[in-house]
């Protein structure tokens, strides 16, 4: 429902969404649970992947071993 394809659907859902105080202060009101609940706060678990990532990103392109 927020993510526009074209920048006419941008403009169109960015209106409409402005207009729309009751589902903005809906919105505003469960956004900190939202955001907390999140993998991006589950600071451990984001740790472990990136750490993944970057190890695997290594070995793609670290020279091979003499």
């Amino acid at each position: 429902e927020w993510v526009a394809q074209t920048r006419e659907d941008y403009v169109e859902r960015a209106v409409r969404h402005a207009a729309d105080l009751s589902s903005l202060a809906t919105l505003r009101a469960g956004l900190r649970k939202q955001v907390l609940a999140s993998p991006l706060f589950d600071g451990k678990a984001f740790a472990r992947d990136f750490e993944r990532a970057l190890k695997a990103i290594w070995a793609e392109k670290a020279p091979p071993p003499h």
